[in-house]
């Protein structure tokens, strides 16, 4: 009969081999990057077919797109500059909206069906156990789940922009030129940050750059943002009616209204009454006649 304790070991030695290769293609280092390319013009065509082929919103091509505001050329600069609001989603999250993340590449709808779900990319900000079932978000294409607060982590409009900003206190005014016109089409409205850097473009900038953060002020230095235009927007206020005049009473309280507000009435205008006037004298005749009377008596 076979020996079945030399099998073991050979099949032991068999599965230590895969794990000493398996060890060491971890201890590999990853392959280099590929070198860019020396002709500007290769670059500039890169770049912008990247923003019309790539999704909206991939966090790679996010990355590498606004990378290229730094490049030494010129015409590249203008390439990432256009291509920039193509692949970043305006920058804004609210509780009803579609949301695009860098962690799928489907947007997130929001969704609620009442059942118990998971978040397929739970993060340290997860909201899904205080929050509960009926605030979701998922892709229904793929059965993929998140909650309020891995959804607002994940948000791609919030690397894009942020990626952007880093560009917009370069120590090159072309940089931040092309910076301010990329961020343009995706900044919020009244956002402190972006109205921060702008200023301080304004005071350390040439006169081009002086110009731009102008622009970009008048555009984007609303204070209030959309709070002003839903106070425009919203519907006038019905006036009040006015109040109802109280009935007059009799001065003796006796009258229309209610006897308590009718006594009160009458005793209020007998307080605020005139005083009477005193009799007029009588006329000269009559005195004449008084005068004879007590002399002849």
């Amino acid at each position: 009969p076979p020996e079945p304790i030399e099998e073991n070991c050979e099949v032991l030695a068999d599965n230590s081999d895969d794990e000493e290769e398996l060890a060491e293609q971890e201890d590999l280092e990853p392959p280099e990057p590929p070198k860019e390319d020396e002709d500007s013009g290769v670059r500039r065509a890169a770049v912008a077919a990247v923003g019309e082929v790539s999704r909206v919103g991939d966090a790679f091509v996010i990355l590498a797109v606004t990378k290229r505001l730094e490049d030494c050329s010129w015409e590249v600069r203008r390439a990432a500059a256009a291509a920039v609001p193509k692949v970043v989603p305006k920058f804004g999250f609210k509780s009803g909206d579609t949301v695009v993340i860098t962690a799928h590449h489907h947007p997130m709808v929001p969704f609620s069906d009442g059942k118990k779900f998971v978040c397929d990319d739970e993060c340290e900000k997860c909201t899904r156990q205080e929050e509960g079932l009926s605030v979701r978000w998922s892709c229904r294409e793929c059965l993929y789940d998140m909650c309020r607060g891995c959804v607002d982590f994940y948000r791609s409009d919030k690397v894009g922009l942020a990626e952007v900003l880093l560009r917009l206190v370069h120590a090159s005014e072309d940089v931040r030129l092309m910076t301010m016109k990329a961020m343009l089409p995706i900044a919020p409205e009244g956002n402190w940050v972006i109205v921060s850097r702008l200023v301080r473009c304004l005071r350390r900038g040439g006169m081009q750059v002086k110009l731009a953060s102008m622009k970009a002020l008048l555009k984007l230095g609303d204070p209030f943002g959309d709070a002003v235009k839903e106070l425009r927007n919203a519907p006038e206020p019905k006036p009040k009616p006015p109040p109802k005049e109280e009935e007059q009473e009799d001065p003796k309280g006796k009258g229309k209204g209610k006897g308590k507000k009718g006594k009160g009435a009458a005793s209020a205008k007998a307080a605020v009454a005139k005083p009477k006037a005193a009799p007029p004298p009588p006329p000269p005749k009559q005195e004449a006649e008084e005068e004879k009377s007590e002399e002849g008596e």
